[in-house]
């Protein structure tokens, strides 16, 4: 997820949270994305 961030453990967990929960947020989209795009193909019903 990147370096840390804070030399002070509680910010620097802090910060890997919203960072794990953005990474989380993006991969759940992108698998909406593309389940679309096959249900607009017709690869799936």
């Amino acid at each position: 997820m990147g370096t840390k961030a804070f030399e002070d453990n509680r910010k620097a967990d802090k910060v890997a949270i919203v960072r794990t929960i953005w990474v989380l947020f993006n991969m759940i989209t992108c698998c909406f994305i593309i389940a679309s795009g096959m249900v607009n193909l017709g690869w799936i019903q």
